[in-house]
């Protein structure tokens, strides 16, 4: 899992070979699950028709890894639980691993960020709704249009051009969850 956090290609050795940390009940109600999921330090998982989608662009060294996605069972003990090996999700679902960086916040720009304590330079979006995030528009437009800034964890940017594309479509990414950038 220290790769995931990190913004380094996974090496071989350390590709998991399930997706332990992307556990998801599904009843039989709702089989419909959406083309990507949230996982361990917000790493992407995505499904095979999102993953095509994505390829259609410049993604520079994100990395894709096919892994099985399994149900979750109660494990006897109080709250725990673990894959069920007996019900696979048929799909085919892909961890998406964003390795690249762009150092394109612009914090003297944005509102309602907060700034890390305890590691200035770094910030957060997860408690504010009217944030805006002011972005380097000559940064951003350059390379791979997904990416990480270092200064905004767990955060991943979208060029306007891959949104589109999903919408185009129809694919379902509520754990995308995005939001507009200022571009300065």
């Amino acid at each position: 899992s220290r790769y995931l956090r990190s913004y380094d290609p996974i090496p071989p050795e350390f590709i998991p070979d399930e997706l332990r940390w992307y556990l998801k009940t599904v009843t039989e109600k709702d089989r419909n699950l959406p083309h990507a999921l949230s996982g361990h330090a917000g790493t992407p998982v995505v499904s095979e028709a999102m993953r095509d989608v994505l390829s259609e662009f410049d993604l520079g060294s994100t990395q894709f890894f096919e892994l099985p996605l399994y149900e979750l069972k109660a494990t006897g003990r109080a709250g725990r639980t673990e894959a069920d090996r007996s019900k696979k999700d048929p799909r085919r679902w892909f961890l998406m691993h964003v390795t690249e960086i762009k150092d394109v916040i612009r914090p003297e720009q944005c509102e309602e960020i907060n700034e890390n304590p305890r590691k200035p330079g770094s910030y957060s979006v997860f408690s504010a709704n009217d944030t805006v995030i002011a972005i380097d528009h000559a940064v951003a437009d350059k390379g791979a249009v997904i990416w990480r800034d270092p200064k905004m964890y767990r955060v991943h940017f979208f060029a306007d051009a891959v949104k589109r594309a999903m919408t185009a479509k129809s694919l379902r990414t509520p754990a995308f969850k995005f939001k507009p950038c200022l571009l300065v």
